[in-house]
């Protein structure tokens, strides 16, 4: 692997280690599921509900754009209250980041509290899902920019 490419995951590993407490704050009913497969969904990870199957399941990926330059995402997909299996897209919600060594402590926050605020939208609007409050099919997804 190219050392900038390394680097690079490494930085956006931080970041997600960093923060990964923030999924666990906002809902406590959502559990880590595993990692996502680099070769076809690229680098992130899943999370679902702890007991509830109608919640949706919530994933983060990463997406190189070469260079320096990527966008971190976050996908929602219906549950259809099954264990793990994943329905219709619902909600993509990303954010672009540049990377660069040396990063500031001010622009280490900045990066931080971004990440923080889609993981918390994402959570605050979709989590709340249960057998008496499905999704169903959702023709056209949201899309959000942060």
């Amino acid at each position: 692997m190219n050392k900038n490419i390394k680097k690079e995951l490494e930085f956006i590993f931080d970041l997600w280690n960093r923060n990964m407490s923030t999924f666990d704050s906002i809902d406590d009913t959502y559990e880590f599921y595993q990692n996502t497969d680099p070769e076809t969904e690229g680098y992130g990870f899943k999370f679902i509900g702890k007991k509830d199957k109608f919640q949706p399941i919530i994933s983060i990926h990463l997406f190189r754009e070469g260079g320096p330059k990527g966008s971190i995402s976050i996908f929602v997909n219906n549950r259809n209250g099954n264990d793990i299996i994943m329905g219709n897209t619902i909600a993509i919600y990303s954010m672009k980041y540049e990377y660069k060594e040396n990063l500031t402590e001010k622009e280490l926050k900045k990066l931080d509290d971004r990440y923080k605020e889609m993981v918390k939208y994402a959570i605050e609007k979709w989590s709340k899902y249960d057998k008496s409050n499905i999704i169903g099919y959702i023709e056209n997804e949201e899309r959000k920019e942060f």
